[in-house]
């Protein structure tokens, strides 16, 4: 049925306030969670997405990279385990700066 499956929706949104840790971003809370696709899921404790049906999706990434002198920063979108290399955000803190740099970046796939 056409109509029921423009109706069909899952939009989440998770927030992290601060990590220099590595591997998978773990969020502090999901703050939007609209969905009607069974088994759709944004899991705040272990940072990953379930998208519960086939279908084409939108994912946006909006972060804040703060680093001291000489830190590198590097960012990806993973989907079934391998990295997407086009959704990579990099930063990197010259060494010959003085004090702490900031950089800002996202990525809509």
């Amino acid at each position: 049925d056409v109509e029921a499956f423009t109706k069909v929706k899952t939009s989440f949104c998770a927030h992290k306030a601060a990590t220099n840790e590595n591997g998978i971003i773990l969020y502090d809370a999901v703050y939007l969670s609209d969905n009607n696709v069974n088994g759709a899921e944004l899991n705040a404790g272990t940072g990953s997405f379930k998208a519960g049906a086939a279908g084409t999706y939108k994912v946006t990434v909006a972060l804040e990279m703060l680093s001291n002198s000489d830190q590198k920063h590097s960012v990806w979108v993973v989907v079934n385990g391998v990295k997407l290399e086009e959704s990579k955000i990099h930063y990197d803190y010259n060494v010959y700066s003085y004090g702490k740099g900031t950089d800002n970046g996202s990525r809509e796939l």
